[in-house]
């Protein structure tokens, strides 16, 4: 038996010496823990005493792939889930640019931008046989307003946002087909006045396609000279806020309301190529009307609806008022 080992160990030397694959770097070694000596780290027994090999803890092998991160599978919210004070407490109390992490962002922002215009109540809309005939003179240009960090807080918290959906972009021939104001008291949305208006001439196929609206539609619905009293009457001579406001102001003055011409005025549109940038500091691609809601996490599915885009235009105003005012609460201004 001394021999045999005898025999093993002279064969190791040997191989050991010559610098083949038993060398150190080639064939790591690991010693036994009864006798000591150094045996092939690929053996299992020790070659001299034949006790069990054991891999010292440092050289087994380590796992090297990452981890894969856990990801949470986000859902969708229910209207049911949101109440209209709730939602709109948020877009007053907030600069709104995050949801609650469990839900899906997009949709939470869409129900509850959608669960806001849900719960304003609506303005019961009186209709007048009044003798009111179009504009054919220029329109002046209204006061239009600006926002500093030191605007006088009585111009802004109380206004009406407003938007016409209309039949061509000329004033010449075209009219308003759907009209859309909200009462804004105290940063507040109070009170809706919402209605299509039939035009003198049938719908173009495109003013169709951008907003959606058939002559079907609007068979049954007031002419806009119809309804345009009530409207200067719950406009009360506030401020109005549009997003392009000249386009949707010269409408309502050519088909009518002349007392547009005196009113003052806030143009979102204008607001926003001064005030909202990106995250980079970069004005934005456009600044149509989605584009910079999307930018300040205003996420609505229904552009072009005259109603959505009279909301939208209002919160719009709010938030910007946030940025000028550099407050996340716009309700503290009020006191």
């Amino acid at each position: 038996m001394n021999d045999f080992l005898k025999s093993i160990t002279s064969k190791l030397n040997e191989l050991t010496s010559k610098g083949t694959k038993a060398t150190a770097s080639n064939a790591p070694i690991v010693y036994c823990t009864k006798c000591g000596k150094a045996n092939q780290k690929t053996s299992n027994f020790c070659a001299y005493c034949g006790a069990k090999l054991f891999l010292p803890e440092e050289s087994k092998p380590v796992n090297t792939t990452p981890a894969k991160p856990k990801i949470t599978p986000k859902i969708p919210i229910t209207p049911e889930e949101l109440d209209y004070q709730t939602a709109l407490h948020r877009y007053l109390t907030t600069r709104h640019i995050s949801a609650p992490s469990k839900y899906d962002y997009r949709n939470y922002f869409e129900t509850e931008f959608k669960c806001i215009l849900n719960g304003i109540p609506s303005h019961s809309i009186t209709f007048s046989d009044e003798k009111r005939s179009r504009n054919k003179q220029i329109m002046l240009s209204p006061n239009y307003l600006t926002l500093r960090s030191n605007t006088n807080i009585g111009k802004l918290k109380d206004f009406i946002s407003i938007d016409v959906e209309t039949t061509g972009l000329s004033t010449g021939g075209g009219d308003i087909i759907e009209v859309s104001a909200i009462k804004w008291r105290d940063f507040e949305p109070v009170s809706i006045f919402s209605t299509y208006c039939k035009p003198r001439k049938p719908i173009p196929s495109e003013a169709t396609e951008v907003n959606h609206i058939t002559d079907a539609m609007v068979e049954t619905a007031p002419t806009f000279k119809e309804i345009a009293g009530d409207l200067e009457n719950f406009i009360e001579g506030l401020p109005l806020v549009a997003h392009n406001a000249p386009f949707d102001l010269k409408f309502l003055y050519v088909c009518g309301m002349s007392s547009i011409e005196t009113c003052d005025a806030y143009d979102t549109l204008s607001l926003s190529r001064n005030i909202v940038r990106d995250y980079d500091g970069d004005k934005l691609e456009n600044y149509k009307l989605e584009t910079v809601c999307n930018e300040v996490c205003i996420f609505f599915d229904n552009a072009h609806d005259s109603a959505a885009d009279c909301l939208a235009a209002g919160l719009l105003f709010l938030e910007l008022i946030k940025i000028k005012k550099s407050t996340d609460n716009v309700s503290i201004l009020l006191y």
